[in-house]
């Protein structure tokens, strides 16, 4: 699950290195893209963050009106990830990015990969660096 704000610059790296971590994954998992929105007129028109939301294969997108999926699930900053595994366990949780706008390669895209690809990589927390949702 990716929480992103549909305006924030940052998250565009956040993309960025999802996408690079699913292309290393021989099976993908579900994935849902969760799009915020306060209801203003600007949330319902097209931006980068949509697009790239929209271009993710087989993801499944939300727009979460008035943040009730971002209080339910603990997500306050854009770019903020979480994986369940198949048990419905989490296994990560936090941002893909090193720092705001990071698009070099981190220890934290490649523990998100870890906690897919080994059921028994500990949980994973990392810190997300975005705007908040």
């Amino acid at each position: 699950m990716f929480f992103a704000h549909p305006h924030c610059p940052c998250t565009r790296a956040g993309f960025g290195k999802l996408d690079e971590a699913l292309a290393a994954l021989p099976v993908k998992p579900t994935v849902y893209v969760v799009l915020s929105s306060d209801g203003s007129p600007t949330d319902d028109q097209p931006s980068e963050n949509r697009r790239r939301a929209e271009a993710i294969e087989g993801a499944q997108r939300r727009i979460d009106h008035q943040g009730i999926e971002a209080i339910r699930f603990g997500a306050a900053t854009s770019g903020f990830v979480l994986f369940y595994d198949a048990t419905g366990r989490l296994r990560f949780a936090g941002g893909l990015t090193a720092e705001r706008g990071g698009e070099q390669s981190s220890e934290f895209e490649s523990s998100f990969v870890q906690a897919i690809q080994n059921p028994k990589f500990p949980l994973v927390s990392t810190p997300v660096f975005g705007c908040g949702l």
